[in-house]
Parts: structure tokens; sequence; C-alpha cells
């Protein structure tokens, strides 16, 4: 009974492991990080001027007051801009010299992290986009599987979308930070069982009345220009940024690397408390049979 028991224990925890994973955490992936500030705005168009050849840009006396009115991200070179997987147990950024000196067998297990689907699941997959700006007019999102032969399915459009608030309950149990980029889609026909890589990239929109300024090198002031304007004082001269910022509608990242997405064959999916109500019925049975073949063996023989 006891070998019963625990391979039927066994089995249930199978099955429930099965039905409940989706990603699967192998340690994550490593990046070296530097200290070479750059930052991404978004900054309304109330602030931006136009220099004398006719190109956008801001006023050099206001643009750091353009800068704080305004939603940004900084990175640094090794940071992660985008990921097709959640940053929480699947990626990891650490400082120059940080594992100098560690023990080859205490250094950290970079496997990366698996999707894993069944034939009959969606594709619910979901990533950290660090550099997320609020406002920003619309999210052109682009999740691609590609298989060891060449072929690739591109999700888009209705499939995707961007967690503006955060917060979501995920499957994992953990919640979505905010500017998650998700992908909820049915199963391509053709995406048999078997092992995939699947990546993401993300083109952010500024819209009609805003503008992207990518400020290149936080350790370098911005290169300032003045011309002359004709006018009488204060309004003598016309200064602007003439360096050191890109400028854009459109900001465009693709995830730092690709993961594995598996696609297993359809099984008989059992709910977690479906998993439970059989285990403890099983274990009713197998404790009322061995009661009965107790009592038969102490019974009298007639």
């Amino acid at each position: 009974m006891n070998k019963i028991l625990k391979l039927l224990i066994v089995s249930c925890l199978i099955v429930s492991f099965v039905v409940d994973a989706a990603l699967l955490r192998r340690g994550g992936r490593g990046s070296e990080t530097s200290t070479s500030p750059n930052t991404y705005y978004l900054i309304d168009d109330s602030w931006v001027v136009l220099d004398p050849d006719g190109f956008p840009t801001l006023n050099a006396n206001t643009y750091d007051d353009a800068f704080s009115a305004s939603p940004g991200k900084s990175t640094t070179s090794g940071k992660y801009k985008l990921l097709v997987v959640p940053f929480d147990g699947c990626a990891e950024e650490y400082s120059f010299g940080d594992y100098d000196g560690v023990p080859p067998d205490f250094l950290p297990v970079w496997d990366g992290c698996d999707w894993e689907f069944t034939e009959d699941e969606r594709l619910f997959a979901y990533g950290d986009f660090p550099l997320y700006l609020d406002g920003a007019f619309d999210y052109d999102i682009k999740f691609t599987i590609s298989s060891a032969t060449g072929d690739t399915w591109v999700l888009d459009g209705s499939d995707t979308y961007v967690d503006t608030t955060g917060g979501t309950a995920l499957p994992d149990g953990g919640t979505s930070n905010k500017g998650m980029v998700f992908l909820d889609a049915v199963r391509p026909t053709d995406l048999g069982p078997g092992d995939y890589t699947i990546s993401v990239s993300v083109e952010m929109l500024s819209g009609a009345d805003k503008t992207f300024f990518h400020y290149r090198d936080g350790h370098s002031s911005l290169n300032v220009n003045c011309e002359p304007t004709g006018l009488p004082a204060p309004d003598d001269f016309f200064c602007f940024v003439s360096g050191g910022l890109d400028v854009s509608d459109s900001l465009s990242f693709s995830a730092d690397f690709s993961e594995t997405l598996r696609i297993l064959p359809g099984i008989v999916k059992v709910s977690a408390p479906a998993t439970g109500l059989i285990l403890f019925s099983s274990l009713g049975i197998l404790v009322l049979r061995r009661r009965r073949q107790f009592e038969n063996a102490i019974s009298p023989t007639r």
C-alpha cells in the first residue's frame, strides 16, 4: 500500500505541476552594466523649438525644466531595455567586478527561462519593458516565434498589449510591473509540438503633440549654440541645444535576448482542486480496502 500511495501522490503532484506551470525559471541571464547613463524622454511639444535649420530641439534656457516636467527613463550600457520574460527570476544586472574572485562553483547559473504550453492552451507570455514611457500615444508590439528550420510566426495587433497600470495578477502568483508587454493569443494551428525561440520588439509612438528626446551621454553637457535674432535685448539671441540629443517621433527596442518556447502535446488536464479531490478519494478507497482485509484476516472461519 505504501508504494501505491507514494506513486499516487507523486502522480498528482506531477499533474498539478503540468497544469500550473507556464514559465519555467532556470536561473535567468546575467548582464554586466557600466556607468554610461543615457535617458529617454517624452516631451510635450510646448517645450520644443526649431533650430535655424528647421529641426526640432529644445531651448537652451529651459531644457532642464522640460526634462523635469516629462516622463523619462534612464539606462546604462548593459542594462536590459526589453525582455520576453519577467525580470524577476529570469534576468540579473550586475556591476563590473561583482563576481571577481568568486569560485566557479558559487557563480550564478544563468540558464534562462522557458515558456511552456500544451497544444490546448493559449499562448500567454509577458516580459518587462524597463524603458516604457508613460503617455506614449501607441505601442506596436510584435512577438516573434522561430523554429530551428527558419519558420517564423509573428503575433501582434490585438494579440498583444502593454500593461499601463501594473499590479495585474499573473499565473505564477506574482503581479505585473507597470509597462510589461503581454502576448495573449490562440496558438497558430501550424505551430505544433516542439522547441522554438521567442522574442519581442516594441515600437513606441509619441503622438501628434509630443516628441521623444534621447539624451545620449549623461556625463557630458549638451552642446548649445546661440544665434542673433535682430530683436532688442533680452531677445537679441536665440540659444538652443545643438548636440547631444536624438529627436524622433518613435522609439524602437528589441528584446535583449530570446528564450525557449516549448509546445507539448495536448493532455487531459485536471485542475488543482480536482487533483486534491482525486488524491483524497483514492486514499479513502485504499484505507477502506485495507480495513476490510484486516477484518477478514481476524474473522473466524465459518
